[in-house]
C-alpha cells in the first residue's frame, strides 16, 4: 500500500508520494521507493505510480523512463493525449519490452490463485457435509465441485467486460493457453471428479479473468470472489498540462497485465479531472491509502459514516416492528400490512438520510477547503499535498498493523510558466559525487 496526493488549482497541480513498498505479501517494507518522475523532458506532466511497482515484473520506473526517452521532445495538446500515447507505447511492446514468457506466466499465476480458491470453496463445503452427517460420498463431491464452479461462473459473468477487449479476444487467449489451463486444473484439482460439463466452465472461467474487469466491483458486493486478489493493479497518475491546456488535469489509469500483446486497464473517470473555472476551480485526490485523506476532507471517516447511519436505521426499525408486535388490538393480518408499509417508508428515510449527510458533509467541511484551496499559491499547494501524505503516515504509526505508508515524501509542483519543478526530492545517491544525475 502506499499514499499519493494530487492537489491543484487554477494556477498549479501539486503531487506528493511516499516511499514505501513492501514484497512477499507485505511482511517485508522497504521506504525507499521511487513513485513520483517527470513524464516529458519538456517537463509540463509528471507520473505517479501506486500500487504493484511492476508490470509483468518489468519496474515501472523502467518503463517509464523508456517512454521518456521515446517521446523525447515531442509534446501533446492535452493532457489526456499523453495518457493515450503511454497506452499505445505498452501495446506496442517496442523491444519486447513485456515479452512473452512473462505474459504466460502472469496467465499462470492468475489462473492458479483462482482455481485455488475454488478448491478451498469445494473443501470446506464437503468438510461441512462431513461434520454433518459423518461421511461424504463420491457423488456428493462431484456436485459440491460442480455447484462450486457454476456459481463462480455465475458470478463472474455479472461483471462488465474491460472496454477495450476485442471481440475475439477470449477465442484467441483460449486458443493459446487451453494446454496451461488443463495443466492447471490437474496440478490444482488433482483428484476432483469433474464433468466434461464442468471442465469447460473452467475454461471460461479461467479465461474470463482476463476478459471481466473484477476488480471494479466492491467485494462486499461478490459471493464468491470476495476472497480472489490474483494481482495487484498498477495505477498511473499523469498530471500536468498540454499545450493547448490553460488550467490542469489528471488522467489516471489502473493497470493489470498484458496478454497476447493486449494490455489490460481501465481509465478510471473517478480520479481523472480537469480543473474549470465554473465547476471544478480546485481539486484534491487521494491514491492508494485514501482513508485518513477523505477524514480531513469530509470531517469523518467514512467507513464510521455508514456504520452509524446503518446501526442507527436497523435500531429504529427494530423499535416500530416491536411496537407494533406489542399491541394487542391489532390483528395479524393489521400487523403485517403495518410492517410493509413501514419497511418501505424506512428504505427511503434511510436513503434521505444517508443524502443529508452526505449534502452536509460537502457544504461544511469539503466545499470550505476547495474555496480556500482554488486561491492558495504554488508553495501552499506544495505543503498542503505533502501534509496529507504525512497525516496518513502518522495515523499508522501510532495503530496497529503493518505501517505501509511512510518514509521520505516526494513532492513536484506542475504549473503552466515553469513547468515540473521538485520541492522535495529523495535521492539514494550523494548529489556531489554525481552531478551528472542532477536536474
Amino acid at each position: 500500500m502506499t499514499c499519493e496526493i494530487a492537489v491543484m488549482n487554477r494556477e498549479a497541480v501539486a503531487l506528493a508520494a511516499d516511499s514505501t513498498s513492501s514484497i512477499v505479501h507485505g511482511r517485508k517494507v522497504f521506504t525507499s521507493a521511487e513513485k513520483l518522475f517527470s513524464l516529458s523532458h519538456r517537463k509540463t506532466v509528471g507520473i505517479m505510480v501506486y500500487g504493484d511497482a511492476d508490470l509483468l515484473e518489468v519496474p515501472w520506473e523502467t518503463i517509464i523512463k523508456r517512454y521518456r526517452d521515446k517521446l523525447g521532445s515531442h509534446t501533446f495538446q492535452t493532457l489526456g493525449d499523453y495518457g493515450k500515447n503511454l497506452i499505445g507505447f505498452l501495446e506496442s511492446n517496442e523491444h519486447d519490452l513485456l515479452p512473452d514468457a512473462a505474459q504466460e506466466r502472469y496467465f499462470i499465476h492468475t489462473v492458479r490463485v483462482c482455481l485455488e480458491t475454488i478448491v478451498e470453496d469445494v473443501d470446506k463445503r464437503v468438510h461441512s457435509i462431513i461434520e454433518s452427517k459423518g461421511r461424504v460420498t463420491h457423488q456428493q463431491i462431484q456436485h459440491v465441485t460442480s455447484e462450486v464452479i457454476e456459481r463462480y461462473l455465475n458470478e463472474l459473468n455479472k461483471v462488465d467486460t474491460f472496454p477495450m477487449i476485442p471481440e475475439d479476444y477470449n477465442i484467441k487467449l483460449l486458443n493459446k493457453y487451453e494446454q496451461r489451463i488443463n495443466e492447471l486444473k490437474n496440478e490444482v484439482l488433482e483428484e476432483l471428479p469433474i464433468t466434461d460439463a464442468t471442465e469447460q466452465q473452467l475454461k471460461d472461467i479461467a479465461i474470463s479473468l482476463f476478459s471481466r474487469d473484477i476488480h471494479s466491483i466492491k467485494s462486499s458486493e461478490l459471493e464468491y470472489f470476495s476472497e480472489y486478489e490474483p494481482t495487484r493493479l498498477s495505477g498511473i497518475v499523469i498530471a500536468g498540462f498540454g499545450d493547448f491546456d490553460t488550467f490542469p488535469s489528471i488522467v489516471t489509469y489502473e493497470i493489470e497485465g498484458m496478454l497476447l500483446n493486449h494490455l489490460i486497464y481501465v481509465h478510471s473517470e473517478d480520479k481523472s479531472k480537469t480543473i474549470d473555472l465554473d465547476k471544478l476551480p480546485a481539486e484534491i485526490i487521494p491514491f492508494a491509502q485514501t482513508d485518513m485523506v477523505e477524514q480531513f476532507l469530509y470531517g469523518v471517516d467514512q467507513n464510521y459514516d455508514l456504520d452509524i447511519m446503518s446501526a442507527s436505521c436497523n435500531k429504529f426499525k427494530k423499535a416500530c416492528q416491536e411496537t407494533i408486535d406489542g399491541d394487542r388490538k391489532l390483528a395479524a393480518q393489521d400487523k403485517q400490512r403495518l410492517k410493509n408499509k413501514l419497511r418501505k417508508r424506512l428504505a427511503s428515510a434511510e436513503k434521505g438520510c444517508t443524502d443529508e449527510s452526505a449534502r452536509f458533509q460537502v457544504n461544511r467541511h469539503w466545499w470550505p477547503i476547495m474555496r480556500v484551496l482554488s486561491a492558495l499559491p504554488k508553495s501552499e499547494l506544495a505543503t498542503m499535498a505533502e501534509t496529507l501524505v504525512n497525516l496518513t503516515s502518522f495515523k499508522q504509526r501510532v495503530s496497529f498493523g503493518r505501517e505501509t505508508v511512510g518514509g521520505p515524501v516526494d513532492v513536484a509542483i506542475i504549473s503552466r510558466g515553469d513547468g515540473f519543478v521538485w520541492v522535495k526530492r529523495k535521492r539514494y545517491f550523494p548529489a556531489d559525487l554525481n552531478p551528472e544525475l542532477v536536474d
